[in-house]
């Protein structure tokens, strides 16, 4: 596979600012990254915190990837068997030219987070 999916049954925005509402999630990532993180020594101190670098979405097939896995959950969520529980998208909210791919590029960089 090239996509995991998390079907979350609530709704937070950011990562954990929960909305005061019935609500659904689907959070997408890849799973064949090409992007290179770091993890490095802060200190000669061994309980000092290391510095990590994931360098998420750092290559073109990255993002790529991860702009297909993206509309590719707009087109499922997007399906006629949600509409009874679809009040309005809280994200993307309406806003987004979701045929440009910089804008979606930007929008990804944006509202992407790990764990």
């Amino acid at each position: 596979p090239d996509v995991q999916y998390h079907f979350i049954p609530g709704c937070v925005v950011g990562q954990l600012e929960f909305v005061n509402e019935h609500g659904y999630q689907a959070h997408c990532g890849t799973m064949r990254p090409t992007s290179r993180g770091t993890v490095k020594l802060s200190s000669s101190d061994p309980n000092a915190h290391p510095l990590i670098d994931p360098n998420f979405l750092a290559t073109p097939d990255d993002v790529e990837d991860q702009r297909n896995a993206f509309r590719l959950t707009l087109e499922i969520m997007r399906q006629k068997a949600f509409e009874p529980f679809v009040k309005e998208p809280l994200s993307p909210d309406g806003t987004l030219d979701e045929s440009d791919d910089a804008a979606v590029d930007a929008w990804i960089r944006k509202h992407s987070h790990s764990g």
